[in-house]
Formats: structure tokens, sequence, C-alpha cells
């Protein structure tokens, strides 16, 4: 996601799709003038030269005739009475889309690294504060935050993925040797990496814990197939191949179904689509670990690791239909989550951990064993991330439906691109509850708290008398727009990760882009995520700046000497600013590695 992406369009038929892709091959400015010829074709400013060298000017070739492609349609050969109506439908959808791409253009030129950006809002300052502070001569990433030296499987994918945005082989391949030695005792493929790895009692460095942590192996693979493509390396390519397999083996559980083998025959490569289930999560379902999350009466999922356009683009990547059904299945159970919310009258906030029964069914925080209601019932540290997730996958989703059926995104979406996008819309706008917080208080909760619901108690739940009673750190307030149970403050990595996720509500409410802008977005930016969620956005425009600004400003006002060593609060700011500045996905989710968007990133 970055500012430049953001002059794609939507899903609409095209006009000449072989002479746009003839163009790509030619020079940037034989692209421009063959898409502004073909922008002829439609009276719309959104196809005026000035923009579209815009467009050119700040993102890639493929990014413009996505554009065009997008933005033009045919004049029709129909020769019947209603042809008339179909045009006027669609100049008025083309303008709608042209109105939308505008205001969100206006959101997103704030991040636009240029001589003017703080260095606390550039990628690639944290990045090199990252490899000085955190990381040592031999690749490994340090965490040192609990008064321990200890490196972890997400540390060290984590710093593969930010290498791989900053162009950054030498240290990539240094943080990947360190891990395969010392996290895999040399047979990474052959088996998952530990998770965690450091001194014990005795003074002896070795592995701590050998569970795997499922989001790392995710955040691994996805790095090494796109690492393989960037640095044209099969070595990486092939060891995510191994790995990916490894983890669907070992990492996973069906539920609500009684034949895995029969899951298996039907999941096919040609169906992303996913049914709105508000009851239950049938299928594939990613656990959190090998070992340690599944109960005699549930199973224990993290929200977090439910990276969707990440899920999506291993579906491209492997070719194994099995992640499409992951990526079902996450959709499911946040549907539910959101279901729960609405019900509560609340706007969404996302829990760092959640409990299923062996059908699917989302459980309460009184359904769940006692000894788990405390991590089902808040959002802190892991959920942080969660918000950004969504957010990504919302704005990977808005890719032209054109662009996907001609690519290798077809084996992945196919013709369900429109569902996909409004999952994502839909997903987005139901939690909007930390987004809220944000704009009343200024700063981000460092809790959240679920809503609890009287429901059926199953024989192992807590009695009554031991069931969580309501938080009362705000008053016990609930109301349509702030979550009941905000307390804390978040430190600058949770104000750094929740850019992309403030951007995109930004643009959807309407509100001021920024103060540098001097312009209001407009609310038509709001359009496809209030329609997919079917319910009305706050009309917030011109009451307030946007929140992302503010938090922007947030993190440059910091002393950046305070969290210089944190491993954690670095972390977190890299996924926000990167996520901005250098990360575009193709439409099935597998990340562009294309020169020109990854410089975004330096």
């Amino acid at each position: 996601m970055r500012a430049a992406a953001v002059l794609k369009m939507g899903s609409l038929s095209v006009c000449s799709v072989p002479y746009l892709q003839a163009e790509l091959k030619k020079s940037a400015a034989a692209v421009l003038k063959g898409a502004a010829a073909v922008c002829k074709t439609v009276s719309l400013s959104m196809c005026s030269v000035p923009l579209l060298r815009k467009g050119l000017k700040m993102g890639s070739v493929s990014v413009l005739l996505a554009l065009a492609l997008s933005a033009c349609s045919p004049a029709s050969d129909s020769g019947n009475g209603d042809s008339g109506n179909a045009d006027s439908e669609r100049a008025a959808s083309l303008q709608a889309s042209s109105e939308q791409a505008e205001a969100r253009s206006q959101v997103f030129s704030q991040f636009a690294v240029n001589e003017n950006t703080p260095s606390a809002l550039r990628f690639n300052w944290h990045y090199q504060r990252f490899l000085e502070h955190l990381v040592n001569e031999s690749g490994r990433v340090i965490d040192s935050g609990d008064g321990y030296s200890i490196s972890t499987s997400e540390g060290q994918a984590y710093g593969m993925w930010f290498a791989l945005l900053a162009q950054d082989q030498g240290h990539f391949e240094l943080m990947l040797t360190w891990a395969d030695n010392n996290l895999a005792e040399g047979a990474l493929g052959d088996r998952l990496p530990a998770w965690l790895w450091g001194e014990d009692e005795d003074g002896r460095w070795h592995i701590l814990d050998d569970n795997p942590a499922s989001d790392a192996d995710i955040w691994m693979i996805y790095a090494l197939y796109a690492a393989a493509e960037r640095w044209q390396t099969p070595r990486y390519a092939a060891m995510a191949e191994r790995l990916s397999r490894r983890l669907l083996d070992t990492t996973t559980i069906v539920l609500g179904v009684d034949n895995t083998n029969d899951l298996a025959a039907d999941a096919t490569l040609n169906d992303a689509s996913v049914e709105d289930n508000s009851e239950h999560a049938q299928g594939l379902v990613l656990l959190p670990a090998p070992y340690g999350f599944t109960h005699e009466n549930y199973i224990m999922v993290n929200p977090s690791y439910f990276n969707l356009v990440q899920i999506r683009g291993l579906a491209s990547y492997s070719g194994d239909a099995r992640w499409l059904e992951i990526y079902r299945t996450s959709v499911q159970i946040m549907q539910q989550l959101g279901n729960e919310m609405q019900a509560a009258q609340l706007e969404g906030m996302i829990p760092d951990w959640l409990t299923l029964d062996y059908n699917g069914r989302l459980l309460s925080v009184w359904e769940t064993g006692r000894e788990h209601q405390d991590d089902v019932r808040y959002g802190e540290y892991d959920a942080i991330r969660a918000y950004t997730w969504l957010a990504q996958e919302a704005y990977a989703a808005e890719s032209p439906a054109e662009s996907v059926a001609g690519s290798v995104a077809g084996r992945a979406a196919g013709n369900d691109a429109a569902n996909v996008a409004e999952n994502a819309a839909a997903l987005l706008n139901a939690f909007r509850g930390m987004y809220d917080v944000v704009a009343e208080q200024g700063y981000p909760a460092e809790r959240l708290s679920r809503p609890l619901r009287a429901a059926p108690q199953p024989a192992t739940a807590p009695r009554p008398e031991t069931a969580p009673q309501p938080d009362e750190s705000r008053g016990n307030r609930t109301s349509s727009n702030i979550i009941d149970g905000a307390s804390g403050r978040g430190n600058i990595g949770f104000s750094g990760v929740l850019l992309p996720y403030f951007a995109m509500l930004d643009a959807a409410a309407g509100v001021n882009a920024s103060n540098a802008a001097g312009a209001n977005a407009s609310n038509a930016a709001g359009a496809q995520i209030k329609n997919a969620a079917g319910v009305n956005l706050r009309d917030a425009a011109g009451a307030r700046n946007a929140v992302a600004a503010d938090q922007m400003a947030r993190i440059v006002s910091a002393n950046p000497n305070d969290y210089r060593d944190n491993y954690y609060t670095q972390m977190l700011l890299m996924f926000g600013l990167s996520a901005l500045q250098c990360n575009e996905f193709h439409p099935d989710g597998r990340l562009v590695v294309s020169q020109e968007v990854l410089n975004g990133c330096n």
C-alpha cells in the first residue's frame, strides 16, 4: 500500500486489455500516451493527461495501466434501447470511482516520502536504526525488552521481511542463515523454526521452546517467496515451498468437517468466495502452533495471525488450495466476532485471542475456560497488528478485477475478486473501535475490552459467580462509537502500526486529509466500505483533522532515543510506515517487487 496506488479505481469493465498489455512493454512516455488515448473513450477528469502523468510519476507502470484498465470502458456496441441507460450508469459509476480515488489520494498523499519528510516518518531511517541497535553481526535479531536477551522466529521473520523491502539481500541472507542454524538446527524446511532461543539458567545459549509460531512461519514463508522473485534466487522459493507444506501439515485443524480428505478434495484454487457465516467457521483453520492450543471443548486462535492478503498471496505463490481454505475460515471467524460486536452495539475491537468450539462457533468470554478468559477478553500487544492487516487487505482487494482474471491472481481469486473486496471492506468497517478511541482521546489505548454477553454455559464453563465482571476502567460506558473498557496509553509503536488503518478510515469518514494538504477528503471515499458493510459511516467531515495525521505528529514529537532499543516498538513502526510507503500487492495477494515500488522505502 502506498500513495501512488490509490489511483487504482475499482472493478469495472475495461476497454482494450491487449492494447494496454502491449503498451506495458514500451517506454514510460508511450504508456502515458497510450493510457491517455484509451481514456478518451470516456469524458472524465480522471482520464486527464496530468492525472495520468501524476500516476506515472508516483507509481509503477503497472499501477498506471491498472488505472487505465479500471477507469476506461469501451463504447457500447449494443443496439437496443437500453444502451443509453447503461452508458449513463457506467458514467455515473466511473465518476464515483474517480471521486473516491481522488479523496483517498488526498488522504494518502501525506505518507509519500520527500525531502521534507521527518526522519521519524521514514521506513528506511527506522530500518537502519533496527540494524544498528537490534541486529548483531551474525544476523541475530535481539529482543531485550523484558531484561533478557532473547531471539524469536518472529524477530528473524520480521527482519527478513524488512530487509526485503529495503532491498538489502545481505542482511536478508544473514537473518535467514541465523534462523536456520539456531532455530532449526540447520534443518529449516525439514522442520519449522522454534519460536524461542536464549540463555538458560545454566548460562547455555540454545532453543528454549521448540514449539513453532505460525505467524512467524507465515511471514518467513511469504518473505522467501517474494525474495525469490525479487532477487531471482530459486533456493528461497524451494525453502518456502517446503516450509509451506510443513506448516499446513502440522499447524492446522479441520473444524465442523468429519472427513479431512473430502475437505482437501473439495478445495480448489478457482474459488476464493466466502459465505457470510455468522454461526460457524467450518474447514481448515490455522492454529497458533502445532501443539498447546487445542483443549477439551475448544481451540484457541490468534486474530493477529490472520493476515488475509498474505494468506491469499501464499495460495498463489504455492499453488496449494489449503491456503484458500484458511483464508475462508479466517474471514468467517472475524465475521463472527464482528457480529458479536454489532449485537453489543459497539464499534468493533479485536482481542488477542479467540476460542472456537469444534464446530467452528466463536465462543463468548463466559463460554471459555477460566484460565483463558483474560486472553479472549482483552486486545493488547498482539491484537494491535490485526487492525493494519485488515486495512492492507481492504486496500489490496480494491485492485481491478480484470487484472485478476489475466494473471497468476486468477488461480487464487478467479471470479471472486468482488467477493474478496466486499469481505475486506466489511471487516475493516466492523472493527472501527480503536479508530474511535484514538479520535476521542488522541492516542491508542493500550487495552480494549471485549463486551461480555450472556450465553448458555457448557459443563466446563465457570460457575456464574466466577465469571468475569464488567470492566470499570471507563465507567462502563457503552455507545455506538466508543469501546467500553479502553484503558492505558499505547506507545509510539501502536501509533505507527495503526497508520494504514487510520488512513483507510480517515478516507472513509471524509475527514481532513492533513494540515499540509489543506484539503478535505470527499465522503465518496467511504462509499465502498459503507455499502459493503451495510451501515452508515460516522459523518466526521470537517469536524477534526485526520486521525492518521495526528498520530504522525505524535510519532514525530516523541524522542527517538526513548524507543531506540525497544524491539517491538521498532517493529510496529516499520510495519506501519512500510505499508504506506512501499507495500503494493497484486490482486491475488503477491507482493509487487518491482524496484520502482520498493524504492518508496528507500
